[in-house]
């Protein structure tokens, strides 16, 4: 999770608490006290946050809000092309979708994995 930017939270990046709790962005109000100008939803309640997403001004909270990270995946697989003996890597949306790759390519298909990570919300 990275530090709340107010400016990112408007354009829609995902926000969860500290805690790890999903947040969603309801106004941002210039004219409120400084410590009350964020409006974001936690567990279906309003809650008011300074526009640095911290919830108090004077300690580090459970309910302070971050920028989330997104979790993104893609299939990846090794195959041997039809007239050679090297390995190549290749990215698919599925096992499924490399074996017909391979197979129509007539390349021979030798294993593939899931891969997983975060990244930053944009």
């Amino acid at each position: 999770m990275k530090p709340f930017d107010l400016k990112k939270a408007m354009a829609g990046a995902p926000l969860v608490t500290r805690d790890g709790r999903p947040a969603k962005l309801i106004a941002h109000l210039p004219e409120c006290e400084a410590g009350h100008r964020v409006i974001a939803i936690v567990d279906k309640h309003p809650h008011h946050y300074s526009e640095g997403g911290q919830m108090w001004k004077d300690r580090i909270s459970d309910e302070d809000l971050l920028l989330a990270q997104v979790k993104k995946s893609t299939y990846v697989f090794l195959y041997i092309p039809k007239k050679g003996t090297d390995v190549y890597s290749e990215k698919a949306k599925t096992e499924e979708v490399a074996r017909e790759w391979c197979s129509s390519m007539r390349h021979k298909f030798v294993t593939g994995t899931i891969l997983t990570w975060e990244e930053d919300a944009e």
